[in-house]
């Protein structure tokens, strides 16, 4: 309960610094699919400092948030010199699980053919997301039978970045995640044998990214 209401009262201050944020860069919207949800945001650097592009996936608990939302995200990265898209998808609970997912491999499928009729290259991009976005992102990058069903080519990926994501669900978690998972998932989905399983490794250590060889 102590880490709950420290969680919940360090969002005044949070919300205090995102709004503090310029609105330098105005981001091309490109959608993906049909639905309010189902489009990324691309941001472009004046002065690039790296060929690396990072795509993004923002989290809120699966039912909350958009790339608009966390516009201030994509200002401080593009700030630094770096390319940066900014990935949406349908929200829990009135989409249930794997929507979010398929929406998540689909942006990237669209920001990878974005770019590259741009001219731009997209050979080095590092996947990166918070909370619900690091559980989407990871299983995108690491689940071979996901990458499979939704066709993702993960030759372009460099690495992953991941703050915060739940990686496994398990019995004796936290009364806030069971909550969201309520809303997540179908009520006959087995969560415990799911996707977010198959991240892990025998000590329940998350793997890295190992492109050839990860299931």
């Amino acid at each position: 309960m102590n880490d709950y209401l420290r969680e919940s009262l360090s969002y005044f201050g949070l919300y205090r610094k995102m709004f503090q944020v310029g609105k330098k860069y105005k981001p091309v919207k490109v959608s993906f699919g049909k639905g309010r949800d189902r489009y990324f945001l691309y941001y472009e650097p004046d002065n690039k400092i790296s060929d690396k592009i990072i795509f993004w996936v923002h989290g809120g608990g699966w039912n909350a948030g958009s790339p608009a939302f966390f516009d201030y995200v994509g200002q401080c990265v593009c700030a630094q010199g770096y390319r940066f898209v900014s990935a949406g998808y349908r929200l829990s609970p009135k989409y249930k699980y794997p929507c979010q997912l398929k929406d998540v491999c689909e942006a990237y499928n669209s920001a990878i053919r974005y770019l590259a009729e741009k001219g731009t290259d997209v050979s080095k991009i590092v996947v990166a997301g918070p909370s619900a976005g690091a559980h989407l992102a990871s299983i995108m990058c690491y689940c071979r039978k996901v990458r499979e069903k939704y066709d993702v080519d993960i030759s372009h990926i460099i690495g992953f970045i991941g703050s915060g994501g739940p990686y496994s669900f398990r019995k004796d978690q936290g009364l806030t995640l069971r909550l969201l998972e309520d809303q997540l998932f179908r009520k006959d989905y087995n969560r415990r044998n799911g996707e977010p399983v198959s991240l892990m490794g025998k000590n329940h250590i998350p793997m890295l990214l190992i492109q050839s060889k990860h299931d």
